[in-house]
């Protein structure tokens, strides 16, 4: 993927974000880094105003459980703590 298909994407999803919910808007973006350790990866969520509910490293992915004004949301990230989506739950 070329890095201005990759922009578009962000750019589009940060569009949707601010339509259906305002509040979440550009707040945590697919692509985005947010550490490398557990540690760093709440201090970046939390900076960004959501409540960690649950954390879990498995084999594959990490999977953090959040709410943001009270919107309750699962973030998946890489192995390196890289945002692969965000789900409404």
């Amino acid at each position: 993927m070329s890095n201005t298909r990759g922009l578009g994407l962000k750019a589009t999803a940060a569009l949707v974000g601010v339509v259906m919910f305002p509040a979440l808007a550009f707040a945590v973006l697919p692509g985005d880094q947010l550490g490398t350790t557990e540690a760093e990866i709440r201090a970046s969520l939390e900076a960004e105003g959501f409540e960690i509910r649950d954390f879990d490293r498995g084999r594959s992915e990490i999977e953090v459980e959040v709410t943001k004004d009270g919107v309750r949301m699962e973030i998946d990230l890489t192995l390196e703590g890289r945002v692969k989506s965000i789900e409404l739950d």
